[in-house]
C-alpha cells in the first residue's frame, strides 16, 4: 500500500496556506494571547484525534477519515 494520495492542486496550494499561516501566527506568539486555552478547549474533536495519528507507522487513509468523524 502506498504512503501518498493524490488531492486537487488547489487542496494543496490551501494546506500549504494554511500551513505558513499558522508557522507566522506561532513565531508571532500566538500562544500567548488570552484566549489560545479557550480556543484550543473548544477545538473540534477531530483535532485531537488527528493529532493522536501523528507519528503512527500504520497510518491509512481510514484511520484519517475517522478521526475527521470525531464531534
Amino acid at each position: 500500500m502506498s504512503n501518498t494520495i493524490a488531492i486537487p492542486l488547489q487542496t494543496y496550494l490551501t494546506l500549504l496556506i494554511d500551513q505558513k499561516t499558522l508557522k507566522t501566527l506561532q513565531r508571532g506568539g500566538v500562544d500567548n494571547w488570552d484566549g489560545i486555552d479557550w480556543a484550543m478547549e473548544n477545538a473540534p474533536a477531530s483535532l485531537a484525534a488527528l493529532e493522536e495519528l501523528d507519528g503512527d507507522p500504520d497510518l491509512t487513509l481510514e484511520m484519517i477519515n475517522e478521526a475527521l468523524k470525531a464531534k
